[in-house]
């Protein structure tokens, strides 16, 4: 740690949120460092500097890349987060492992030790349990962003995304499909909560539910970007017809099914791929290109760059987490230019 800086200020006053400290409960002056991230010249990063290549580190390096990081917990909280500092205080006591605790070494004026220090603040950043600990909903970010892919054919806009995953906490519900799924026929807070999103004028208008094998082909096109082959299509409907599935379960349903069935690889592959895409897109979002998000034309835009996602770039190698990751990276560049569009006002 020879190399942090960290201390206290002689001109700025304490603010309130450092309080939290028990060292700094009555302390005057600010003191640094907040968090601690990578700064070492010899072990940051590469950049080039007209035009040749140099070795970057310190607060030049370490400031970019947390703003980096608080930019990206932003989008993912609904950018309802505020000022960083009073926030990275406030949780840290009650969610420690928001952060990487550093134990030893010394800067020269002063020594790391145990909770925050002046050497490394609370410790180098664990992003996702700080996400979590932020965001109330986190957890359920994945299974709300299911149920507008399933019920409406799109990406979640920001605020809904955020509102349903806190509904989908405050019931306690399961954080993934299967156990929602699960636990639906149980489970009275989390049937009427799917029952309530299935229900909603969009998903109505979106799907024919009035006709069972419309609607079960329509589910199968929006997840699977295909027509249900005649044994699924029997199966879903006499389900749904037999009373023994709720049309409001039959999407989540029907793509859990084919996450279990190891003989629906390319399904579980495209339906993967477009909800990892759908995330993205709404991570992507700024406040202003959030704001566009809305209307007949945005969320039409928005479910023709789903149904343009496919099983994989690679038709040989269907590795699911191999080939994700890279079909959301190569997938990127429609992403952009469907919120383009929709900032436009135009169809994508």
């Amino acid at each position: 740690m020879a190399g942090s800086g960290g201390g206290v200020s002689k001109y700025v006053t304490a603010p309130y949120w450092q309080a939290v400290v028990p060292s700094l409960a009555a302390a005057t002056h600010r003191s640094v460092a907040d968090v601690a991230f990578v700064a070492d010249p010899n072990s940051g990063a590469q950049i080039i500097v007209n035009g040749a290549l140099a070795q970057w580190g310190g607060t030049s390096l370490s400031a970019p890349l947390f703003t980096a990081t608080w930019a990206r917990l932003l989008q993912s909280c609904g950018n309802n987060l505020g000022f960083a500092a009073p926030s990275l205080y406030a949780y840290a006591k009650q969610n420690q492992n928001m952060y990487h605790d550093v134990l030893s070494g010394s800067n020269g004026g002063y020594s790391a030790a145990t909770g925050w220090d002046p050497v490394t603040g609370w410790g180098s950043v664990n992003i996702d349990s700080m996400r979590t600990a932020l965001c109330p909903g986190a957890g359920y970010t994945a299974v709300a962003q299911e149920l507008y892919v399933a019920y409406l054919g799109r990406p979640a806009d920001q605020g809904g995304l955020a509102f349903w995953a806190n509904a989908l906490k405050n019931i306690n519900a399961p954080t993934t499909l299967s156990g929602v799924v699960a636990a639906y026929g149980s489970n009275t807070a989390l049937k009427n909560l799917v029952d309530s999103f299935a229900n909603g004028a969009e998903s109505q208008s979106f799907y024919t539910t009035s006709n069972t094998t419309t609607f079960v082909t329509q589910i199968y096109s929006t997840l699977f970007n295909r027509a249900p082959d005649s044994s699924g299509l029997t199966f879903w409907s006499n389900g749904i017809n037999s009373g023994g599935l709720t049309k409001q379960l039959a999407p989540l349903s029907i793509w859990q099914a084919t996450f279990s069935n190891g003989g629906a690889l390319l399904d579980s592959v495209t339906a993967g791929n477009r909800l990892a895409v759908a995330m993205n897109f709404t991570a992507t979002l700024t406040t202003t290109q959030a704001s566009a998000y809305t209307g007949t034309t945005a969320l039409a835009s928005a479910r023709h760059l789903l149904r343009n996602v496919t099983s994989s770039n690679d038709p040989v190698d269907l590795d699911f987490y191999f080939e994700q990751p890279i079909y959301v990276n190569s997938y990127q560049p429609s992403v952009n230019a469907a919120i383009n569009s929709i900032v436009a006002g135009i169809p994508y």
